[in-house]
């Protein structure tokens, strides 16, 4: 049968390549070492981007580290203590565990603010 026409490219004949070079002597690198890796030089835009990226994280971190219950308690006592002097006085206040701690000074305050 005529293999050409089942499979044309039988007839191919195949590269012969030459064969690898023998190993370096012992001790000797093959290759040299390769470079030390460059740095990059980002444009303008990165610079810019990378800036206020960072100075919103800085912005996020000092909002989150501030806006504790500390600063909104003291504004919220600075406003009552100067605008709202009758806020407390003859109301009736149920206090929780004011034996001891936190709520016996919670009770204290009460009482100079004018709560029953």
């Amino acid at each position: 049968k005529n293999l050409t026409l089942i499979y044309p490219y039988a007839q191919l004949q195949h590269a012969n390549f030459a064969p690898p070079p023998p190993p370096p002597p012992h001790g000797h690198h093959h290759h040299p070492p390769p470079p030390p890796p460059r740095r990059r030089h980002r444009g303008p835009f990165f610079r810019r981007l990378t800036r206020k990226l960072l100075g919103f994280g800085i912005a996020i971190g000092a909002f989150c580290y501030f806006m504790d219950a500390d600063f909104p308690t003291y504004f919220y006592d600075l406003y009552r203590t100067n605008y709202d002097q009758d806020g407390m006085t003859d109301k009736t206040v149920w206090v929780i565990g004011a034996s001891s701690g936190i709520g016996e000074y919670l009770v204290y305050q009460l009482v100079r603010s004018g709560a029953k």
